[in-house]
């Protein structure tokens, strides 16, 4: 229709192409400067100041911290290496620290001694394991044999772990002197037939086809 007119932004024929729609190039907005203060710069090398220090005047560049001493009394050999002090002035400076509880508590050279009696275990002539003879061979020693078990020890663990032997019948202790049945491994329940009947199988045809 030649009177309607089309929508939309027609752009450049340069820049209206299918790698512009697709790697479209957005410009972020910058951060506001009063919020500048409250967010940490990315940048390598750049310096971040904390945000309630971040407006405060800094000093001149050229500014230095300390008193100014003079060049000719103190230097950094003196600093590094300083003058060995007399007797006299170690004895003054131990009678000064005399008066610290760290000085008494734990002198110079020597252990803090808390007042603890130890009991005889913690001497040091004492020892932990047991002597051996010279008899014994290391490979015992890493790789101690395995006891044999015993029955008792067996029923133990069955007991505590559930762990049974292949094949072997779980026993829950019941009384079967109660119910009349004198060995459970024997006892079956149930009807028997006897005679012809239990030689050609007739029980399993009763239990498979039961009248």
């Amino acid at each position: 229709l030649p009177d309607v007119p089309t929508a939309g932004l027609v752009p450049p024929p340069s820049e209206d192409n299918a790698g512009t729609c697709i790697h479209q190039v957005v410009q972020r907005p910058p951060t506001p400067p009063e919020l500048r203060r409250f967010r940490r710069s990315d940048e390598p090398g750049a310096t971040w100041r904390h945000w309630g220090t971040a407006n405060d005047p800094l000093p001149p560049a050229y500014h230095t911290y300390g008193a100014r001493s003079a060049s000719d009394r103190e230097n950094a050999a003196k600093l590094v290496n300083p003058s060995a002090t007399s007797h006299f002035q170690n004895l003054v400076e131990s009678q000064m620290e005399a008066h610290y509880e760290s000085h008494l508590r734990e002198p110079l050279g020597k252990s803090y001694v808390r007042g603890i009696k130890h009991p005889a275990l913690s001497q040091p002539e004492f020892t932990f394991g047991k002597a051996s003879g010279t008899s014994e061979q290391s490979k015992e020693l890493l790789f101690a044999p395995t006891p044999q078990e015993t029955a008792e020890d067996h029923a133990r663990y069955a007991r505590t772990h559930n762990d049974f032997r292949p094949g072997e019948q779980l026993s829950r202790h019941y009384d079967w002197d109660s119910t009349g049945i004198r060995d459970p491994a024997s006892h079956v329940f149930g009807a028997r037939l006897g005679g012809a009947a239990l030689r050609h199988g007739a029980e399993a045809k009763l239990a498979v086809n039961p009248p």
